[in-house]
């Protein structure tokens, strides 16, 4: 009988247990089929209009500035430097004197040259009188006016070195170095000054064989430096659209100049396979000096209908370069074709139409089909 008992106790028990378990089941069935899937939280995104727009295809080269012309003044007569007249730095006019060499010893070889020569012409004056006169012979006569051609050879080359004595600017400039002091001796050919003239300067552009087509003697041409110059010179004059994407895309803190090309070499650099340019800089308020590295912006082509998208609205994925546009709320994957960019914003060959509405902040969440808000959206 209590056989029959424990027997029966077990089987309700385990009836119990199932039943709990097949309600538990029911019940979170029917909680989940109420409740449906997990809502899909949007990601905050910042989108803005795709354009077409014009887009220069420019590349940026370094170039050195050099002085529109540099002229080492030398000595061309010996002597003591007995006067030195501009300081080192200073500006100096074209004809003025820098410099004086012995001339005391240098006015005396006039004088006597001079002497020389009145004496020749005085003796030939009187021998022409009296060959006319027919009491001179021929030969004497030929001979005194040997003698006063002689000397008034002398007399010109006493005149032209007592000149040279005085050394003048040959060009008008800053006297950037001299290379002697006064009382010292100096012989013919020695160095006495360097003159710059850097009122205008040159920017000296080493540009590759495959970029030199794109540059032509006696057009304009950008150049970019980290030094502020103002002025009309500073002004771009380059043709539109270029001048205003250029000037809109400046780095900070650098400035703007153009010059015209007044040099393009026809032979390349063995050792570069470079070819040397050279742009003409007005510098009137001395900002570049000689030595500065700055940028040459050689425009290549203006494309006129071209769409360029932000660089960081691109995303490499899997092999591939992407960009989410937006769409009713979610986020499509677009595949595009890439060209050419200036450092800020890149060219989309394929891929994208004018009037799609590119993410361009919040693009790194994003996967195909991801629900998205918009915020502050640019049109």
């Amino acid at each position: 009988m209590v056989r029959t008992l424990v027997k029966y106790a077990l089987i309700s028990t385990v009836f119990i247990v199932a039943a709990v378990i097949v309600a538990y089941f029911v019940l979170k069935g029917a909680t989940e089929e109420a409740d449906g899937p997990p809502a899909e939280v949007p990601i905050n995104v910042v989108v803005s209009a795709v354009e077409k727009a014009p887009l220069p295809d420019a590349i940026l080269l370094p170039a050195s500035v050099e002085p529109y012309r540099s002229v080492t003044v030398s000595a061309e007569v010996a002597g003591k430097v007995e006067w030195l007249g501009v300081e080192e730095g200073r500006r100096v006019e074209e004809g003025a004197a820098i410099a004086r060499i012995d001339t005391a010893t240098l006015q005396v070889d006039l004088d006597m040259a001079g002497s020389a020569y009145k004496l020749a012409q005085s003796n030939f004056n009187r021998g022409e009188r009296l060959f006319s006169e027919n009491a001179l012979s021929e030969d004497a006569f030929e001979q005194r006016k040997s003698q006063l051609e002689v000397a008034e050879a002398l007399h010109e080359s006493a005149r032209i070195r007592f000149a040279k004595g005085s050394i003048a600017a040959p060009v008008a400039g800053i006297l950037n170095r001299r290379y002697i002091e006064l009382g010292e001796y100096a012989k013919i050919g020695d160095p006495i000054a360097d003159i710059v003239e850097v009122d205008r300067v040159k920017v000296v552009i080493d540009v590759p064989e495959k970029e030199i087509t794109h540059i032509e003697v006696g057009e304009p041409l950008a150049i970019l430096s980290d030094v502020e110059m103002g002025g009309a010179a500073g002004r771009l004059e380059l043709p539109e659209p270029f001048a205003s994407l250029v000037a809109e895309s400046l780095p900070e803190g650098r400035s703007l100049r153009l010059g015209a090309v007044t040099y393009r070499s026809v032979v390349a650099a063995p050792a570069t396979r470079t070819y040397r340019v050279e742009v003409t800089l007005a510098n009137p308020d001395l900002a570049l000096l000689p030595g500065r590295i700055v940028r040459a912006v050689i425009l290549r082509r203006i494309i006129a209908d071209a769409i360029s998208v932000p660089l960081r609205a691109v995303v490499p994925r899997e092999g591939r370069v992407i960009v989410f546009v937006e769409n009713g709320g979610r986020a499509r994957e677009v595949e595009v074709e890439l060209g050419i960019t200036d450092g800020r914003d890149i060219q989309v060959i394929s891929g994208l139409e004018a009037g799609d509405m590119l993410v361009i902040e919040g693009q790194r969440q994003l996967r195909d089909d991801q629900a998205v808000t918009v915020r502050e959206p640019i049109r």
